[in-house]
């Protein structure tokens, strides 16, 4: 899918300044620009929001690019805005939750402490309240629905990977049926400038061999909340290990991969929060792939 491009006039508009001024801030290389086949010039939505994001800029239209409404103000502190998050996702109010995470990433909260501070913090909470009955099932997964929507649009705003970055592919395996994990571990590769793959949940292990031999990624993650046999799963795990270890790093996190999980196998890195993962990220450089590659978007 292409990304969304807007003329100078509407991303000006949307900012509140002048035409040339923000022609300025293009020809100055602070925003970047791009011309259609006609001749006509057009700044990706990425481009606008990661200026944005990094001059600490406001919108006075945001509803120009896509934007929820950011004018009313936010809480102050972290805690606040978990804690709002938290009773808004209770209260299945969407659009509040929407205007909140977007209001924070622009803010420049990255995704690893979106992840660990407001997306997980909330959803334990809200698993531990339905295990006590305080709140219904079809809240717990109406939560869940609108976190997935947040993080699929969190990822329409994230600027694409360049066409030679490296690959990465993932998922949770057989009897893990928990999305939300995995879809962050995505964003958080992708933000780092990964071209990033979650294959999906409750995947076979051998199946995620058979993407390997495929599509020749330069890392393996495995977000592992649920096991259904321990035993089964170790020696799954050891035989993709024993495949492909020895050239890929393979990076594993989730409740489920507790110490005594960790003991039995082999692993790169283990991550038990998506910061630990940022911090790996930006040291890690990937050796050059082996064969030919699969084109991933």
């Amino acid at each position: 899918m292409s990304e969304r491009s807007y003329s100078p006039r509407t991303v000006a508009d949307a900012f509140g300044v002048s035409e040339s001024s923000l022609k300025r801030w293009c020809d100055r290389g602070k925003l970047s620009i791009a011309k259609t086949a006609g001749g006509h010039r057009k700044i990706p939505r990425s481009a606008v929001l990661a200026f944005a994001r990094d001059n600490r800029l406001p919108f006075a239209r945001p509803e120009l690019l896509g934007l929820p409404d950011l004018t009313p103000p936010g809480p102050a502190t972290p805690e606040e805005v978990r804690d709002e998050f938290l009773e808004l996702l209770v209260a299945g109010r969407e659009e509040h939750c929407r205007r909140l995470i977007v209001r924070q990433y622009l803010d420049g909260m990255s995704i690893s402490r979106i992840g660990d501070r407001i997306v997980a913090p909330a959803m334990q909470t809200i698993g531990h309240r339905w295990a006590c009955a305080e709140v219904d099932i079809y809240q717990e997964r109406f939560a869940c629905e609108i976190c997935t929507r947040l993080l699929h649009e969190l990822r329409g705003m994230l600027m694409p990977p360049a066409d030679d970055a490296p690959l990465a592919i993932g998922g949770t395996p057989s009897g893990d049926p928990y999305a939300l994990p995995t879809q962050l571990v995505e964003l958080v590769l992708r933000e780092h400038g990964w071209k990033a793959i979650s294959l999906g949940c409750n995947l076979p292990l051998d199946s995620i061999d058979q993407a390997i031999r495929r599509m020749r990624p330069d890392l393996v993650w495995l977000s592992v909340s649920s096991v259904e046999d321990q035993a089964d799963f170790r020696d799954s795990y050891r035989r993709l290990f024993a495949n492909h270890g020895d050239r890929l790093p393979f990076v594993v996190g989730g409740r489920a991969m507790n110490e005594s999980m960790r003991d039995s196998i082999s692993y790169s890195v283990h991550c038990d929060r998506l910061e630990v993962l940022a911090t790996f990220l930006k040291t890690f450089r990937p050796s050059p792939p082996l064969g030919t590659r699969v084109a991933a978007d």
